[in-house]
Protein backbone atom coordinates (compact mmCIF):
# COMPACT_ATOMS: atom_id res chain seq x y z
CA UNK A 1 0.00 0.00 0.00
CA UNK A 2 2.98 2.23 0.78
CA UNK A 3 4.59 1.78 -2.41
CA UNK A 4 1.38 2.56 -4.15
CA UNK A 5 1.02 5.73 -2.73
CA UNK A 6 4.74 7.05 -3.28
CA UNK A 7 4.18 6.00 -6.83
CA UNK A 8 0.58 8.10 -7.12
CA UNK A 9 2.37 10.91 -5.29
CA UNK A 10 5.31 11.30 -7.55
CA UNK A 11 3.43 10.89 -10.48
CA UNK A 12 1.54 13.45 -9.30
CA UNK A 13 3.93 15.66 -8.32
CA UNK A 14 5.62 15.55 -11.39
CA UNK A 15 2.25 16.15 -13.53
CA UNK A 16 1.94 19.58 -11.49
CA UNK A 17 5.17 20.74 -12.31
CA UNK A 18 5.16 19.82 -15.89
CA UNK A 19 2.12 21.63 -16.41
CA UNK A 20 3.17 25.18 -14.47
CA UNK A 21 2.70 28.36 -16.81
CA UNK A 22 3.33 31.63 -16.94
CA UNK A 23 -0.16 33.32 -16.28
CA UNK A 24 -1.08 36.75 -17.13
CA UNK A 25 -4.61 38.65 -16.12
CA UNK A 26 -6.03 40.30 -19.22
CA UNK A 27 -9.22 42.41 -18.44
CA UNK A 28 -11.80 42.70 -21.10
CA UNK A 29 -13.73 45.93 -20.59
CA UNK A 30 -16.30 48.01 -22.93
CA UNK A 31 -20.50 48.08 -23.14
CA UNK A 32 -22.16 45.35 -24.85
CA UNK A 33 -20.48 45.24 -27.83
CA UNK A 34 -18.88 42.17 -28.36
CA UNK A 35 -16.72 40.69 -24.81
CA UNK A 36 -18.37 37.30 -24.79
CA UNK A 37 -18.37 36.72 -28.24
CA UNK A 38 -14.61 37.52 -28.25
CA UNK A 39 -14.04 34.93 -25.14
CA UNK A 40 -16.29 32.83 -27.03
CA UNK A 41 -14.39 32.57 -30.22
CA UNK A 42 -11.01 32.45 -28.84
CA UNK A 43 -12.46 29.04 -26.54
CA UNK A 44 -13.27 27.59 -30.12
CA UNK A 45 -17.45 27.27 -28.55
CA UNK A 46 -20.13 28.20 -31.03
CA UNK A 47 -21.56 31.47 -31.16
CA UNK A 48 -25.06 31.75 -29.35
CA UNK A 49 -26.67 34.58 -27.83
CA UNK A 50 -26.00 35.63 -24.45
CA UNK A 51 -27.00 37.20 -21.79
CA UNK A 52 -25.54 40.52 -19.76
CA UNK A 53 -22.61 39.36 -17.70
CA UNK A 54 -23.22 40.13 -14.43
CA UNK A 55 -20.25 41.06 -12.29
CA UNK A 56 -16.97 39.45 -13.35
CA UNK A 57 -16.57 35.46 -15.36
CA UNK A 58 -12.95 34.43 -15.82
CA UNK A 59 -11.86 32.11 -18.65
CA UNK A 60 -8.77 30.73 -18.87
CA UNK A 61 -6.57 30.59 -21.75
CA UNK A 62 -3.67 28.07 -22.16
CA UNK A 63 -0.86 28.33 -25.21
CA UNK A 64 2.41 27.07 -25.62
CA UNK A 65 5.24 29.34 -27.53
CA UNK A 66 8.72 28.91 -27.88
CA UNK A 67 8.73 25.87 -25.98
CA UNK A 68 7.19 27.90 -22.98
CA UNK A 69 3.57 27.37 -21.46
CA UNK A 70 1.28 30.27 -20.74
CA UNK A 71 -2.20 31.20 -19.73
CA UNK A 72 -4.62 34.29 -20.24
CA UNK A 73 -7.35 35.02 -18.36
CA UNK A 74 -9.89 36.93 -19.44
CA UNK A 75 -11.64 38.60 -16.64
CA UNK A 76 -14.97 40.23 -18.66
CA UNK A 77 -16.69 42.86 -16.30
CA UNK A 78 -20.22 43.10 -17.24
CA UNK A 79 -21.16 46.37 -18.64
CA UNK A 80 -24.84 46.97 -17.61
CA UNK A 81 -24.47 44.74 -13.99
CA UNK A 82 -20.34 45.79 -13.54
CA UNK A 83 -20.26 44.39 -9.97
CA UNK A 84 -16.94 45.44 -8.85
CA UNK A 85 -16.16 47.15 -12.11
CA UNK A 86 -12.41 49.01 -11.89
CA UNK A 87 -12.08 47.15 -8.50
CA UNK A 88 -11.42 44.03 -10.58
CA UNK A 89 -8.23 45.14 -12.40
CA UNK A 90 -6.04 45.10 -9.58
CA UNK A 91 -3.07 43.67 -10.56
CA UNK A 92 -3.75 43.21 -14.16
CA UNK A 93 -1.08 42.77 -17.21
CA UNK A 94 -3.13 43.76 -20.25
CA UNK A 95 -6.55 45.27 -21.27
CA UNK A 96 -8.86 44.83 -24.01
CA UNK A 97 -11.57 47.78 -24.66
CA UNK A 98 -13.96 47.02 -26.90
CA UNK A 99 -16.11 50.05 -28.48
CA UNK A 100 -16.26 53.27 -26.43
CA UNK A 101 -13.45 53.13 -24.15
CA UNK A 102 -13.95 56.66 -22.77
CA UNK A 103 -15.49 55.35 -19.48
CA UNK A 104 -13.43 52.22 -19.14
CA UNK A 105 -9.42 54.06 -19.86
CA UNK A 106 -9.75 55.61 -16.23
CA UNK A 107 -10.25 51.61 -15.00
CA UNK A 108 -6.32 50.94 -16.46
CA UNK A 109 -3.45 52.14 -14.69
CA UNK A 110 -0.52 54.34 -17.22
CA UNK A 111 1.56 51.25 -16.86
CA UNK A 112 -0.43 48.53 -18.49
CA UNK A 113 -0.56 48.54 -22.50
CA UNK A 114 -4.42 48.16 -23.48
CA UNK A 115 -5.91 46.86 -26.96
CA UNK A 116 -8.44 49.04 -28.12
CA UNK A 117 -11.02 47.06 -30.57
CA UNK A 118 -13.95 49.01 -32.28
CA UNK A 119 -16.85 47.58 -34.21
CA UNK A 120 -15.93 44.07 -33.44
CA UNK A 121 -16.16 41.10 -36.06
CA UNK A 122 -15.36 37.68 -35.79
CA UNK A 123 -13.11 37.76 -38.54
CA UNK A 124 -10.88 40.11 -35.28
CA UNK A 125 -10.50 37.39 -32.77
CA UNK A 126 -7.23 35.52 -34.05
CA UNK A 127 -5.80 38.88 -34.64
CA UNK A 128 -6.74 40.50 -31.09
CA UNK A 129 -5.13 37.51 -29.67
CA UNK A 130 -2.19 37.24 -31.21
CA UNK A 131 -1.70 41.28 -30.21
CA UNK A 132 -2.18 40.04 -26.99
CA UNK A 133 0.09 37.51 -26.65
CA UNK A 134 2.82 39.35 -28.67
CA UNK A 135 2.24 42.24 -26.09
CA UNK A 136 2.08 40.17 -22.89
CA UNK A 137 5.36 37.46 -24.13
CA UNK A 138 7.51 39.89 -25.27
CA UNK A 139 6.61 42.29 -22.41
CA UNK A 140 7.59 39.36 -19.87
CA UNK A 141 11.12 38.92 -21.13
CA UNK A 142 12.03 42.35 -20.63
Amino acid sequence: MRSLFFFYFCNHHQKIHTMQAKEFKVMVLGPRCGKTTFIRQVQGKPQRNTSHTVGVHVTPYNFSLGGGKYRLHFWEVGSKYPGLGKQYGTGMDLAIIFGDSRCYDKWVPASVPCIYVYQYKLSDTQRILQNAIRLLVLRSKL
